[in-house]
């Protein structure tokens, strides 16, 4: 099977689906070595950015400086992501950045809804453009996936979404160092996130 990712959330440095997405596609590339990724890289802008030289070397990368209103109007014109990267089998939109699908089913990652559920965290123009892609992926998706039984049942509770298209699957986490520091840990455990209020 060909897989289309939208790996452009992975090539910015300080971005927790960033993370999500690298490790996504290392444990795919590693635990289905059949199938053969292609990773949707296209921006325009190169801030930050992490080498795409991290992707597995197995996956492979589709990345040029094309302006977002371009990929748009591309899609318009009956050439979706999917079909940038060589006509997909399957298409996962991994982010709150508008991807379209020509043919292929689209498969969307929601991370959260906290623009509904935490409005004051928000400008009210994004939570509005928030809100307008994630309609749009509930939409479209074929699956959707949530790393949550809460984010669940409040993607149910905002959205139009059908309960029967939503899959909880864990984002996981990377495994901690073994030794002493790890050891030493007790009951206590450090997160470090994006200083945002909805962050708590």
């Amino acid at each position: 099977m060909r897989i289309g990712i939208d790996y452009r959330p992975a090539l910015a440095v300080h971005s927790g689906i960033g993370v999500y997405v690298r490790a996504l596609v290392d444990a795919l590339a590693t635990s289905e070595p059949d199938d053969q990724l292609e990773l949707f890289g296209h921006r325009f802008r190169d801030i930050e950015s992490v080498d795409s030289a991290e992707a597995p070397a197995s996956a492979r990368m589709h990345r040029r400086r094309v302006p977002a209103p371009v990929l748009g109007l591309a899609a318009r014109a009956g050439l979706g992501a999917d079909r940038l990267m060589g006509n997909v089998d399957v298409l996962h939109a991994t982010d709150f950045a508008p991807l379209e699908s020509t043919r292929a089913p689209l498969v969307a990652t929601i991370h959260d809804v906290c623009f509904h559920t935490l409005p004051d965290c928000y400008s009210a123009e994004l939570r509005t453009r928030l809100g307008k892609v994630t309609d749009s992926l509930v939409a479209r998706a074929a699956r959707l996936i949530v790393p949550c039984e809460r984010v669940r049942d409040e993607l149910l509770a905002h959205t139009q979404a059908d309960p029967e298209v939503v899959r909880v699957i864990p984002h996981g986490s990377s495994p901690l160092p073994a030794g002493p520091a790890a050891d030493g840990l007790g009951r206590y455990v450090l997160f470090v996130g994006t200083l945002q209020p909805r962050k708590n």
